[in-house]
């Protein structure tokens, strides 16, 4: 399956840092349009960005001495703050700002994460891309739910991807290699994933690097947070209703999914866990290579398959944490951009792609939310429908992981005829 593989013989082919990491034309005039619309909320009293009012208030409680893990009287809707507490360290200069201009600055940040993202993530491919093409690549992850509500909510997901993105695929071989994954995963502890996804493609090095970067980071935490840190990992990390009710429409993990199934029943918890072993024990076999003989997987689809298995295992998986379908999208759109194979390429090596970035469109835009009813428990009487629907983005990621295990197979067994054809 050629098409899906875009570069599966070798690995791609590390650009300089700086061409890399450029943003596209079209996200630097947006991070300007949003910066221009933070300082008309700001000086209208107009309150925006709910998770971003979490950050900053974090930041005032951790400046005045008030326990992080408290009620944050600053927040919008009294949300918790869930973050470690060297998070509230690096948000800290938030508090100096109004809650719209903190909400306009993670704006920035993310759309030129995101144009950084898109960049890394096409590689070659869109080196052809002119600006109409560019603003169109844009648009598209622009209209993914994951990406729109993250801007809105003002959350960090974009962000901490982009760190991750630019570590494995474009610091592969530096000496600061793995650094920006512990600090992603010092942020938030669900990146901690792609610390085994380094040791697992043979990079132990920068796993060695991303743990030193996570512990270092914790550290400073305890040192200067040390009644707010000991909070956190006895009691705050051990708690899997703080973030939310785990029933909820908006957590998409097998988690979420298991328990709207079950009724809330109390053993979908152990029923989401051993599924959750048995989905991490499968992609670590997909991504280490042992799956298949022969050459292993491009290294942004393996990425993609640890993302996805970190998403699905995940106790909390909300909406906006699936941002991992931009660089999805992008390497299911590479074949389509290379313009010679695609004039020459067959039917059955044109379509696939076009199909599953067609059904990425359709599941990860957003739309599905309004047809089902949601909150209040209402998640727990869906139909059998209703249920399909509801549970969209899980079930794209249990799809997403069978067709890779489907492909790797049909790789080995074409392999196989391959090595038998030459032995005769």
């Amino acid at each position: 399956m050629p098409w899906l593989s875009p570069t599966l013989s070798r690995p791609a082919t590390r650009q300089g840092p700086p061409a890399a990491l450029r943003p596209p034309g079209a996200v630097l005039a947006l991070a300007a349009g949003v910066a221009v619309l933070a300082l008309v909320y700001w000086v209208g009293g107009v309150a925006v960005g709910t998770d971003s009012s979490v950050y900053r208030a974090g930041a005032l409680a951790m400046w005045r001495g008030e326990p992080l893990y408290g009620p944050l009287p600053e927040a919008t809707g009294g949300l918790l703050f869930t973050y470690p507490p060297v998070a509230a360290l690096l948000f800290g200069p938030f508090a100096v700002l109004p809650g719209p201009l903190v909400w306009g600055l993670l704006g920035v940040f993310s759309l030129l994460a995101l144009g950084t993202v898109v960049r890394v993530a096409l590689g070659p491919a869109g080196h052809r891309l002119r600006w109409w093409g560019w603003a169109v690549v844009v648009g598209a992850g622009l209209a993914a739910e994951p990406v729109w509500r993250t801007l809105g909510f003002g959350q960090v997901n974009l962000v901490l991807l982009a760190l991750v993105v630019v570590d494995v695929l474009v610091l592969r071989g530096s000496r600061g290699a793995g650094l920006l994954t512990g600090l992603a995963a010092a942020v938030k502890l669900t990146p901690l994933v792609f610390v085994g996804h380094l040791w697992l493609t043979g990079r132990r090095a920068d796993a060695g690097r991303a743990l030193a970067a996570f512990g270092l980071c914790h550290a400073v935490g305890g040192v200067l947070l040390p009644g707010d840190s000991l909070r956190y990992w006895t009691v705050v990390v051990l708690d899997p209703s703080r973030p939310g009710d785990n029933a909820y429409w908006g957590n998409q993990s097998l988690n979420g999914l298991v328990h709207r199934l079950a009724g809330g029943a109390d053993w979908a918890l152990v029923l989401s866990g051993a599924l959750g072993v048995g989905v991490l024990a499968v992609g670590a076999l997909v991504v280490s290579g042992r799956w298949r003989a022969a050459a292993p997987l491009d290294p942004l689809a393996a990425l993609l398959v640890t993302a996805g298995c970190g998403l699905l295992v995940s106790p909390v998986s909300w909406t906006h944490h699936w941002v991992w379908v931009v660089p999805l999208g992008c390497w299911l759109a590479r074949p389509l951009l290379a313009r010679p194979l695609l004039a020459a390429a067959p039917v059955a090596r044109r379509w696939p792609p076009v199909l599953a970035l067609a059904a990425l469109g359709v599941v990860f835009t957003g739309w599905c939310w309004w047809l089902v009813p949601g909150g209040g428990h209402a998640e727990l009487a869906w139909t059998p429908l209703e249920s399909v629907v509801g549970n969209s983005y899980a079930l794209a990621g249990l799809v997403g992981l069978a067709a890779v295990l489907s492909l790797v197979r049909r790789g080995r067994a074409a392999d196989r005829r391959c090595e038998v054809a030459a032995a005769r």
